[in-house]
């Protein structure tokens, strides 16, 4: 088989495949969603930053969790909706 047949194949089972994905942004690292689902542990967050708004005393967090559940993806949209 030579090249251009195999990347002629490869481009149609790709475009098979991926049918049923409608956005592959959402794939990207840097993604944020236009409202995320909102887990409780948010709340917490979500107080302290707005502590910290009203009378500019940090309150020093450490945010733990698994890989992929959304740390930084909660932080970069509080970010963004708070500023």
């Amino acid at each position: 088989m030579d090249i251009a047949s195999y990347l002629k194949k490869r481009r149609q089972y790709l475009g098979r495949s991926s049918a049923n994905v409608k956005n592959f942004a959402v794939f990207d690292y840097n993604y944020i969603p236009d409202e995320p689902v909102q887990r409780e542990e948010v709340k917490e967050i979500i107080k302290h930053m707005v502590r910290f708004e009203k009378t500019s005393v940090p309150t020093h967090m450490s945010i733990v969790g698994s890989r992929g559940s959304g740390k930084t993806l909660m932080l970069k949209y509080l970010q963004k909706i708070i500023s």
